[in-house]
């Protein structure tokens, strides 16, 4: 890997990590060093040390860090202390971090100062990572019927059925056709959303003009 060292075995047996395991993180480790999302953080480090003039090297290594936030946010709930609890208990954490313990602070430093400025920058490059490695098919995923419970960082998202899509596309045309504005709907499968956002937008504009002649008469 280019820019992750070799994860390295410790020499306390209590502390060594399931091989199974290690093959997993590993292999997470692995597709976040593929996916450019490292390139990009170091371009970013360059551009603020060199802007800032700062001397030394960094405390802690940059990538580590990176997976670290990154695999407790997917896998994980919790706050950064739960983060900094995990870099000393937790044998994936610490496999990931290779013993170095960040504190809270210094984990929220990291993002505020390298993930929240490219928070979109990351997300595109490893959905797009995502899509080419599982040869996704994106024009028929559907995510509907979300519900956001009280307590932060629970959602729960249930997957419709497709048959449910076609229905309500079938039910979109016939309203489209009725004020004839089905023109470029597609009348054979489901309706992306940006020609509905379009119909939307005719569908608007058609009625506040009939709206505004009405009231001038």
């Amino acid at each position: 890997m280019k820019n992750y060292n070799t994860r390295k075995s410790f020499l306390v047996d209590c502390y060594a990590l399931n091989i199974n395991k290690a093959k997993q993180i590993d292999k997470f480790i692995n597709f976040l060093d593929k996916s450019g999302v490292c390139e990009l953080l170091n371009e970013y480090d360059k551009t603020v040390n060199n802007a800032k003039n700062l001397g030394g090297r960094p405390s802690y290594n940059l990538y580590d860090m990176l997976a670290l936030v990154l695999y407790n946010f997917a896998f994980h709930k919790g706050s950064l202390r739960d983060i900094e609890e995990k870099c000393r208990s937790d044998l994936n954490s610490i496999y990931i971090m290779q013993n170095y313990y960040p504190t809270h602070t210094t984990i929220s430093s990291f993002i505020n100062k390298y993930i929240v400025p490219n928070c979109d920058k990351i997300f595109s490059i490893i959905t797009k990572r995502i899509y080419e490695t599982l040869n996704l098919d994106m024009d028929n995923i559907y995510i509907d019927g979300s519900k956001f419970e009280a307590n932060a960082n629970k959602y729960k998202f249930v997957w419709k059925p497709v048959k449910f899509h076609f229905n309500l596309s079938e039910k979109i045309r016939e309203l489209l056709k009725k004020h004839n504005l089905n023109k470029d709907v597609p009348q054979n499968k489901n309706i992306p959303s940006a020609i509905v956002a379009k119909k939307i937008i005719e569908f608007y504009n058609l009625y506040k003009d009939i709206d505004f002649k009405s009231k001038r008469e």
